[in-house]
């Protein structure tokens, strides 16, 4: 009944926590050590970019503060224009936030690549958090592309925020992979790995699978930090695990566990938090007292929160103590509350909820015809829709982790199956060529001495035509199979490559890498970049770091690669 506010504030607590800074006074003396004022515009823009979402207005300070710097210059409105960007991002403006961001991206590239990237990273995170999820999981691959691997920030940071990116829409096969990849990248980050740890466990217990939630938790150990909101996160994550493993004891000694941490550090959205979750679980065990403890606990915080959603929460549970106390009247108000607050279609589906409870009271107070009222608006608002979308949403995303952890069991597997099917293949055609040569042989004992260049010439284009039946086609994993010559390029998105074909709109899509595809394709087919292998034939223009295909298509050429595409080039007689 409650799932909708606690995925909500869930939200609200994960944004929160992947936006508070480490340690400001470190950064704050970097500021105040700068010999330059290069050196102090840098320290600015890592110092802003770590403040909390709070401290945004400070933030827009800063971005003025390096202005005064520069004099105009160039560098120091891109680092200014950073500056704002994340202070539009931090205050949720997001349109703004994008706008800022590009500029300072366009002014950066070249000139710090630190500060590039961390911008590129604020903006995924912009459009993550205006629901334009494509654009976002764009710009982090474009990250981990292109950033070099020893810049571990940028990495650290692309690949935590591509895991919520893929989240959100439900890959979570993907989503646990990149925030894996994530913890490889730094395993000292204490504080981040937590974060994402949790949100690991989070998608575990979305899916359905507890033991799996609570192994990942269990992989943390919190005892050296500090009171702070993201030990208290961590503890009120174990106790939802605990109990959905059916171990109430342990669940409501984390959730104490939480409050108290919340307690110290004055938090009264998480401390309410908590005591309205542990009031609504001790009242599905009938503690009826405790429960009312926390209920009257929780209205003291209710003057420091803003949101809506807190007290619609808050009614809906004390009206579900009174009815269990048997006190109706005041449980019925307190539903009637719920739905005078819920009128808005954001809260519609929460309607019928409440007037099935208001039902239920009518129903234990003898007035069966009010019941009744109730229970037919209950059924004409039916289900509620968005929790049955969240339930589809879960359903698929399990499905998909499921499928790629199979597939991860069978990787083993499949090396063994390909190895000897390779094997196989290398007699078949060792025993194909022992065959030629022998047929080769035999004719050319026979033949007269006039009659051996034309044997040769026979012999030559017989050995092309093996070539070509060897290179002409391709297998994929995934059973499909391609004419080299359709092929226009190949990239490279994780662990599945996409195939680009002349006939095709949609590119083919297999789990491959881009290494093994390149040993198999003739060999007009050159790497270009650590993403992308090209079919030279397609090639209808190279400029220096990029090259444009014959469908359009515009593709960049690293500095890695260059001279191999040159020789590549040369040798086809395509030119320059």
């Amino acid at each position: 009944m409650l799932r909708q506010f606690v995925s909500l504030i869930l939200l609200l607590i994960g944004f929160n926590l992947s936006a508070q800074a480490p340690n400001l006074d470190s950064l704050r003396r970097v500021v105040l050590q700068a010999e330059s004022n290069r050196e102090r515009a840098d320290a600015l823009a890592q110092y802003g970019n770590a403040l909390p979402n709070f401290r945004s207005e400070e933030i827009m300070g800063l971005a003025d503060s390096v202005l005064l710097l520069g004099e105009s210059g160039a560098y120091y409105q891109a680092t200014s224009d950073f500056l704002k960007g994340v202070s539009y991002f931090k205050s949720r403006s997001f349109p703004l936030a994008k706008k800022y961001l590009k500029l300072s991206i366009a002014e950066l590239e070249g000139e710090n690549e630190d500060l590039f990237f961390r911008a590129k990273n604020v903006l995924g995170l912009s459009y993550l958090y205006g629901q334009e999820n494509d654009s976002a999981i764009y710009v982090f691959n474009d990250v981990l592309q292109t950033a070099p691997s020893n810049n571990q920030h940028a990495m650290y940071s692309a690949n935590g925020n591509i895991g919520l990116a893929y989240k959100r829409i439900g890959e979570y096969g993907k989503a646990i992979y990149h925030f894996q990849e994530s913890q490889k990248v730094d395993p000292a980050n204490e504080y981040g790995n937590l974060n994402t740890t949790m949100n690991v466990s989070l998608m575990f217990l979305e899916m359905g699978l507890f033991e799996d939630a609570l192994r990942s938790l269990r992989g943390s150990d919190v005892t050296g930090f500090e009171p702070q909101p993201i030990k208290s996160a961590y503890y009120n994550n174990l106790a939802r695990v605990f109990y959905e493993l059916n171990q109430p004891d342990s669940a409501e000694y984390y959730w104490k566990a939480s409050i108290a941490i919340n307690k110290q550090i004055n938090r009264f959205d998480g401390l309410y938090f908590n005591q309205m979750t542990l009031a609504e679980k001790l009242l599905e065990r009938e503690n009826l007292v405790e429960a009312k403890a926390y209920l009257d606990s929780a209205s003291m915080q209710l003057s420091y929160l803003r949101r809506p959603d807190d007290k619609f929460r808050y009614n809906l549970i004390l009206g579900t103590y009174y009815y269990q106390n048997n006190q109706l009247d005041s449980a019925i108000t307190r539903f009637n509350e719920h739905i005078e607050n819920t009128a808005s279609p954001r809260f519609l589906g929460l309607r019928g909820d409440v007037f099935l409870l208001l039902s239920q009271a009518y129903e234990k107070k003898g007035e069966i015809a009010k019941s009744n009222e109730y229970l037919k608006q209950h059924n004409a608002l039916g289900e509620n829709m968005r929790e049955k979308e969240r339930e589809r949403f879960l359903a698929e995303a399990k499905a998909n982790y499921l499928l790629a952890v199979k597939e991860g069991d069978l990787d083993a597997s499949n090396q063994k199956i390909e190895v000897y099917t390779m094997q196989r293949i290398l007699l078949i055609v060792a025993v194909f060529v022992l065959i030629i040569i022998l047929y080769i042989y035999f004719r050319n004992y026979r033949k007269t001495v006039s009659g051996l260049a034309v044997q040769a010439a026979e012999n030559k284009n017989l050995s092309k035509q093996i070539e070509k039946q060897k290179t002409q086609i391709i297998e994929l994993k995934s059973k499909a199979i391609l004419e080299a010559e359709e092929i226009v390029a190949v990239k490279s998105d994780g662990n599945y490559l996409e195939f680009y074909l002349k006939s095709k709109d949609k590119p083919e899509i297999d789990r491959n890498r881009l290494k093994n595809v390149l040993e198999v394709l003739p060999d007009y087919f050159v790497q270009i970049h650590r993403s992308y292998i090209i079919n030279l034939k397609e090639v209808r223009i190279k400029f220096s770091d990029k090259v444009e295909m014959k469908n359009g298509e515009v593709l960049p050429v690293s500095r890695t690669y260059k001279d191999n595409l040159k020789d590549a080039l040369s040798k086809f007689g395509l030119g320059e």
